[in-house]
C-alpha cells in the first residue's frame, strides 16, 4: 500500500503549494487597504464561494469534467485551500500598521515594491504556518476524497470495505491513522519553528 499512500501525500503536497502560490494574489486582491473597492468585492465573493462549498461536492463536480482519478480530488483540493488561504492572509494584510505601507510608499516606491517589501514579509510567517495547516487538512480530506474515486489510500480502503476485504480495509485504515498523525506532528513541528521565529533565520 505505499503507493496510495504516496499518492495521497503527494496530492496533499501539490494541492498546498499551488493554493499557497495562488492565495497571495487573492489575498492582495481582498485586502481593502490595497485594492479598490470592486476588486475587493470580487475576491472575497470568490473567497467565500471556495469557503462555502465543501471539498466533496467540488471534487463531485470536476469528476464530470475530468472523470474518476486523481485530477479532481487534487484540483478540489487546491481551489479549497486557496479559498482557506487566502481569507486568512487577507486578513492579517488588513492588520498591517497604515504607517508602514505609507512610510515605504513615502520614499518614490511603486505599488509592486510596497507589496515586496512592506507586505510579503510582514505575511510569510502566516503564509507559511497556515499552508502547513491545510497540509495536515488536505491529507485527511485527501483519504475522504479518495474514498469517493480519487485515488490513494482511502481508494484502497473503500474498494476494501465494498469487497468485505477487511483485513486490507483494516490495514488500509491503521496506515490512514498512522498517515494523518504523522502528518499533524510534522505540521505542529514547523508551524511552531515559524511562529517563535526559528525556521525563518
Amino acid at each position: 500500500m505505499l503507493q496510495p499512500m504516496g499518492i495521497t501525500i503527494v496530492t496533499a503536497i501539490i494541492a498546498t503549494i499551488l493554493g499557497m502560490c495562488s492565495s497571495v494574489p487573492c489575498a492582495l486582491a481582498a485586502s481593502s487597504n490595497l485594492a479598490p473597492s470592486p476588486v475587493r468585492a470580487i475576491s472575497r465573493g470568490f473567497i467565500a464561494l471556495e469557503r462555502g462549498l465543501p471539498e466533496i461536492v467540488q471534487m463531485l463536480l470536476f469528476v464530470a469534467i475530468f472523470g474518476l482519478g486523481i485530477i479532481p480530488g487534487l484540483v478540489a483540493l487546491s481551489l479549497s485551500s486557496i479559498g482557506m488561504l487566502a481569507k486568512l492572509l487577507a486578513d492579517a494584510i488588513e492588520e498591517i500598521e497604515p504607517q508602514m505601507l505609507e512610510a515605504v510608499a513615502g520614499t518614490g516606491a511603486s505599488g509592486s515594491q510596497v507589496i515586496r517589501y512592506a507586505v510579503i514579509p510582514q505575511i510569510l510567517p502566516a503564509l507559511l504556518a497556515n499552508g502547513l495547516f491545510r497540509f495536515e487538512f488536505n491529507v485527511r480530506a485527501g483519504v475522504i476524497l479518495g474514498a469517493v474515486g480519487g485515488g490513494g489510500i482511502g481508494y484502497v480502503m473503500s474498494t476494501a470495505m465494498n469487497s468485505a476485504d477487511y483485513q486490507r480495509a483494516c490495514m488500509a485504515t491503521l496506515l490512514t491513522l498512522a498517515l494523518v498523525f504523522s502528518s499533524e506532528r510534522i505540521s505542529d513541528f514547523f508551524r511552531a519553528r515559524i511562529l517563535t521565529g526559528g525556521l525563518l533565520r
